[in-house]
């Protein structure tokens, strides 16, 4: 697989859930597997993430088509940073009871495969060089 079609997926994964959290944070707060109260405090933190997410993945598209190699393993050492501590924090949120395993274990499996698909893009260029 082309590091360029992780690259797209992560890009869709962060606007599809970057732009929801943003604009309707409380119904996606009441409907989601966290265990979460919505209310203006959630509202607000939710809200933030879903900035962070828009950014992240205008900069992920944006970068995707680039021939650097060494840009492409700063943004793959980041993905596997980012996505390896969503998968901690997911699992943290199993064991601590913050919502149902089924679609934690949803979430938590999505964050790996983007952490194992940017881990093979360093592997492989490594080998490369």
């Amino acid at each position: 697989m082309k590091f360029r079609t992780i690259l797209t997926a992560y890009a869709l994964y962060l606007y599809a859930y970057g732009l929801p959290s943003l604009i309707v944070p409380g119904p996606l707060l009441a409907g989601s597997y966290i265990a979460l109260a919505p209310g203006p405090s959630t509202d607000l933190l939710t809200r933030y993430w879903g900035t962070v997410s828009i950014g992240l993945g205008l900069l992920v598209w944006r970068v995707r088509n680039i021939e650097q190699t060494d840009v492409k393993r700063s943004l793959a050492m980041a993905m596997v940073l980012i996505e390896t501590m969503n998968v901690i924090l997911t699992v943290v949120g199993i064991v601590s009871g913050l919502g149902g395993v089924a679609l934690w274990g949803a979430s938590a499996a999505v964050h790996l495969l983007f952490a194992l698909g940017a881990g093979y893009f360093l592997i492989i260029s490594e080998e490369k060089q």
